[in-house]
């Protein structure tokens, strides 16, 4: 895989982690903390 393969990924992925922040209103940094310090039910309501 080439360098630039890499850069298209990184930014794809990159856009879809932002489609799913604006979709569910939360910030992904944020999700993880919650999901790693079990206090994940919070984004259930």
């Amino acid at each position: 895989m080439e360098i630039y393969e890499l850069v298209i990924d990184m930014k794809l992925l990159e856009r879809r982690l932002t489609l799913w922040e604006e979709k569910y209103a939360v910030l992904s940094e944020d999700f993880y903390a919650a999901l790693m310090s079990g206090k994940l039910a919070r984004y259930d309501e």
